[in-house]
C-alpha cells in the first residue's frame, strides 16, 4: 500500500511561463504531492509543468472565484498537509526543509507563512505580509471570497492560526508584471463581485488598495476609511495595513498634518513595529524638519530590537532610517556622519541605488577618484549603467574615467 504524503502543494495557475519553473524547482524535491489547478493556459505554461514528473495537472473552468479554484485543488490532495502557493512564488529549501520537518510535532491545524514580496520597477525593495498558507487537510477547511481568498472553517468554528517560520518569496508586484497582468483590472473587477454579496471592511481595504494603485487616490481614501471603521479587531493582520496605506494615501494627497494625527493613534496601538514610525520621520523629512525628523529615525536605530513585529517593510527598522539620516546630515553639511549613514545603509541593501550615488559624489569632492572608485565597485555591478548616468549628470568626468577604465561596458 502506497503510503500517504505528508504535505500537498496545490497551487492554480495561468499563463505563468516566466516564473512557474522557478516555483517547481524550489518545491519538487520537497513535495512529493504537487497539485496544479490550471485556469484557461494559453502560453506554454502548461508544457513545462508537463516536464516534471509526478505532477497532477487538472483543467478548472474559470468563475471568477479564486476560493472555488483553490477548493477544486485542494480537493485532490492525498498529504496530511496541505501548502498553498502561487506560481509567482518559490521557497528557500533549507528554511522549508526545517519547517516541514517540525510540522510532524505540530499540534496546530492552521498557519499563516511569511511572504517577502520584491517590488518597484527591479524589486530592490521589499513588502512584507503574513497569509494563512498551511493547514492540516482533515476536511473542515475551505476558502471563502471570490479574490483575496481567506481559509474558513466548514462549520464556521473559530479557529486559531499560528505562525509558522516558512518564507515564501513573490515578484508578482513588481512593476512590470502587475502592468503587464493587468492585475488591478481584474482584482478591481473581483471585488466589485465580491462587495455585491457582502460589505466587510477586509473587501474595501482590498478595494482601497485596488484604487490606490489606479491613483484614484480620494476614492482610495475612502475605501481605507470605510474599512476601518468596520473592523472587528485592530490586531487582524489587514487592519494596520490598512492604516498604514491610509496614511500613504493622505501623503499622496498633500494632507500631511493630517496624515500625522493617524498615525499619532497608530504608534499608540502597534508599540512593537517600526513602519508608522518611519512615514512620521518621513513626513517630517518632507516639511523640512530635519531634527524632528532626525530624533524620529535615530529613535529607530536606537530601539531597533524591540520592533518585533513589521506591518509592511522590514526596511523600516535600519535599512531606511539610514539611508534618511545620511541625507538629512548631507543637507547639514555634516559630511562624516552622512557617510557613515550612507555606508550603513549600503550594506544592509547593496543594491540601494540612492546611498551608492549620495556617497560617491561626496567622496569625489574630499578624496581621489581612484578612491571612490574602489569604494563603490563592489556595488557598480548593481547599478553601473544608472551610476554612469548619474555621474554623466553630475559632471564628475574624472570619476567617471576611473569606473570606464576598470570595467567591462557594452558597447
Amino acid at each position: 500500500m502506497k503510503k500517504k504524503p505528508f504535505v500537498s502543494l496545490c497551487m492554480i495557475v495561468k499563463n505563468e511561463e516566466k516564473v512557474i519553473k522557478r516555483c517547481l524547482d524550489s518545491v519538487v524535491d520537497l513535495i512529493e504531492d504537487i497539485i496544479i489547478v490550471d485556469t484557461g493556459s494559453t502560453d506554454s505554461t502548461i508544457k513545462i509543468i508537463q516536464e516534471y514528473e509526478n505532477i497532477q495537472l487538472f483543467n478548472f473552468e474559470w468563475n471568477n472565484s479564486f476560493a472555488d479554484a483553490r477548493n477544486f485543488a485542494a480537493s485532490h490532495a492525498q498529504g496530511e498537509w496541505i501548502l498553498v502557493l502561487d506560481a509567482d512564488e518559490f521557497l528557500e529549501p533549507t528554511n522549508a526543509r526545517a519547517v516541514l520537518d517540525d510540522l510532524k510535532n505540530s499540534k496546530d491545524d492552521v498557519y499563516a507563512i511569511n511572504i517577502v514580496n520584491f517590488v518597484g520597477s527591479d524589486g530592490n525593495r521589499i513588502i512584507e505580509n503574513k497569509h494563512v498558507r498551511l493547514y492540516k487537510n482533515s476536511g473542515v477547511y475551505k476558502y471563502t471570497r471570490a479574490i483575496h481568498e481567506q481559509i474558513t472553517h466548514k462549520d464556521s468554528k473559530n479557529f486559531t492560526i499560528k505562525l509558522s517560520e516558512l518564507i515564501a518569496y513573490h515578484s508578482g508586484y513588481m512593476e512590470e508584471v502587475v502592468k503587464n497582468k493587468q492585475k488591478t483590472k481584474r482584482n478591481k473587477k473581483l471585488i466589485d463581485l465580491q462587495l455585491k454579496r457582502e460589505k466587510d471592511g477586509f473587501d474595501y481595504y482590498n478595494l482601497g488598495n485596488e484604487l490606490k494603485t489606479e491613483k484614484k487616490y480620494e476614492q482610495a481614501l475612502n475605501a481605507y476609511v470605510t474599512a476601518y471603521k468596520k473592523k472587528v479587531d485592530p490586531f487582524i493582520n489587514w487592519v494596520p495595513i490598512c492604516l498604514l496605506n491610509m496614511t500613504e494615501t493622505l501623503i499622496l494627497l498633500d494632507r500631511h498634518n493630517d496624515a500625522l494625527n493617524v498615525l499619532q493613534d497608530a504608534i499608540r496601538i502597534y508599540q512593537d513595529s517600526a513602519d508608522f514610525l518611519f512615514i512620521k520621520g518621513s513626513i517630517y523629512l518632507s516639511q523640512g524638519r530635519l531634527e524632528d525628523a532626525k530624533q524620529v529615525f535615530s529613535l529607530i536605530l536606537n530601539e531597533k530590537s524591540t520592533f518585533k513585529t513589521v506591518v509592511k517593510s522590514s526596511d523600516s527598522i535600519e535599512y531606511l532610517p539610514s539611508l534618511r539620516l545620511g541625507k538629512i546630515y548631507e543637507l547639514e553639511n555634516n559630511i562624516e556622519k552622512a557617510v557613515t549613514y550612507y555606508s550603513k545603509a549600503l550594506n544592509i541593501n547593496n543594491r540601494c541605488f540612492d546611498s551608492l550615488t549620495s556617497l560617491m559624489k561626496i567622496l569625489a569632492v574630499h578624496t581621489s577618484a581612484k578612491e571612490t572608485f574602489e569604494l563603490a565597485r563592489p556595488y557598480l555591478e548593481f547599478n553601473q549603467y544608472d551610476v554612469i548616468r548619474f555621474l554623466l549628470n553630475e559632471g564628475l568626468h574624472e570619476l567617471l574615467s576611473e569606473i570606464v577604465e576598470h570595467i567591462t561596458l557594452d558597447k
